[in-house]
């Protein structure tokens, strides 16, 4: 019982109330936003029901495969800490162009925006630094908002035409 009252003395009634009322939507919402991250490119593989890491490095051997026979050029970026790129105003506005209603995207900035953080070091702790960019590590949303994020990213910087053909299908990214 001792560490259970230590883990609850961290919350204030006020973050416990807030939490118990967001965790009622919160689970559709989930649910939602999972459907419309679902709804993407079939190339991306990261978080997606049916599509694991053995699904992304068998489709990445492949193409790396057929680029090397064509003799095409591969760009390689790879997205570390990817989580904390997340623009807040961006993130918005896809979550818009996905048909999410006013009510949900309001209880997504409610979880992410306004909030802020201190650093603890040794004994010393930092005062209030706020969080201007990305999506909580550990939050059922997160995966799912941060696909459709990627997604929206990588049309808007892909050109239709760029890309290999492996059997029918045109590949542009991963």
């Amino acid at each position: 019982m001792p560490r259970l009252q230590s883990f609850l003395n961290r919350f204030t009634d006020e973050d416990i109330i807030i939490r118990q009322v967001i965790f009622r939507d919160e689970k559709d919402f989930a649910i939602e936003i999972a459907k419309n991250s679902q709804n993407g490119d079939d190339t991306q593989l990261a978080i997606r029901k049916g599509k694991g890491t053995r699904d992304g490095i068998f489709l990445l051997r492949n193409t790396c495969e057929r680029i090397m026979e064509c003799q095409k050029v591969l760009n390689l970026c790879l997205d570390a800490k990817a989580f904390d790129r997340v623009n807040h105003e961006k993130l918005m506005k896809v979550l818009a162009k996905a048909g999410i209603s006013s009510h949900e995207r309001r209880l997504v900035s409610e979880i992410y925006w306004n909030k802020s953080a201190k650093v603890k070091l040794t004994s010393e702790t930092t005062e209030d630094i706020m969080i201007q960019r990305g999506v909580r590590q550990g939050c059922i949303l997160s995966p799912s908002l941060f696909n459709l994020y990627s997604e929206y990213l990588l049309q808007e910087a892909i050109s239709e035409k760029s890309g290999i053909l492996i059997n029918g299908v045109h590949i542009n990214n991963i």
